[in-house]
């Protein structure tokens, strides 16, 4: 925070801590900025954070100058991102239309309240699950910021992942992991050919999967979220039927100072 002009002889060292230990030591920030009142990003990994908390210490050693008036006398951090090690990645159109040749309508396999669901598979090979939301749709553009808040920050085997998005032009997308077995509702009450003997032990595994996944939502996860929206075509299940929630577009964050009891309706009719 230190003028460029000749009378001062301000000298920004720092030795800088993130969850208390030294990631850089006699860190001269006018030097790498390669001057004064100007910004830089830095990228740190393998960064552990638990309870919730980042902690990032700016910590003048002796080496730098101290200002006594009040006043900055140092480095400004202005915004910090944090990305999961298996995080959310965006996607080009170019990519999903490639995964997804072109939007085919044979490679269809669902149809949302506000969009399509295709089946893609990414140059690597992995199989993808694209939801691709209305343009048109207010309440759509809505869920996807929704969806994408909400689920990129939850983890959890009986929740379906969201591997990223792609905004581009009027395309809004999002990108999950495969179900092989498609909807529960399919299972149960799709057409003749589509539809799967599901034994009791099965249906039983099926139900106590949903449980754990909205154990996890209401009581487990550090953000308690009520999904209200939960019926067959939004339980999906793998290759070897075990149930994964999906579609927090209608889903609500349960905070301390905020019931979760709504009498407006936002469910399924």
């Amino acid at each position: 925070m230190y003028s460029n002009d000749q009378s001062s002889i301000g000298r920004r060292i720092f030795d800088i801590y993130i969850q208390g230990n030294l990631v850089l030591e006699d860190f001269n920030i006018m030097e790498k900025a390669g001057g004064v009142g100007k910004g830089i990003t830095m990228n740190f990994s393998d960064i552990l954070v638990n309870s919730s908390t980042l902690e990032i210490s700016l910590y003048w050693a002796g080496k730098g100058t101290s200002v006594l008036e009040r006043g900055e006398n140092g480095p400004l951090i202005s915004a910090i991102t944090i990305t999961p090690r298996d995080g959310y990645k965006l996607f080009s159109l170019r990519q999903i239309k490639a995964a997804r040749d072109d939007f085919s309508p044979i490679n269809k396999i669902g149809e949302g309240g506000f969009g399509p669901v295709y089946k893609g598979v990414l140059a690597d090979g992995k199989m993808i699950a694209i939801k691709q939301l209305s343009s048109k749709s207010r309440q759509g553009n809505r869920e996807f910021v929704n969806e994408i808040g909400l689920i990129s920050a939850l983890q959890h085997p009986n929740l379906v992942k969201l591997y990223g998005g792609c905004i581009e032009g009027k395309e809004l997308l999002l990108i999950y992991e495969y179900m092989e077995n498609n909807s529960l509702a399919r299972a149960l009450f799709g057409h003749e050919l589509s539809r799967l003997n599901l034994d009791w032990p099965t249906r039983k595994r099926i139900c106590l999967g949903i449980a754990r996944g909205l154990a996890y939502l209401h009581e487990e996860s550090r953000l308690k979220i009520v999904h209200r929206d939960i019926k067959a075509t939004n339980i999906m299940l793998d290759k070897d039927l075990n149930a994964k929630i999906s579609d927090f577009g209608l889903a609500k964050l349960d905070e301390d100072e905020n019931t979760h009891i709504s009498t407006r309706i936002a469910r399924t009719v």
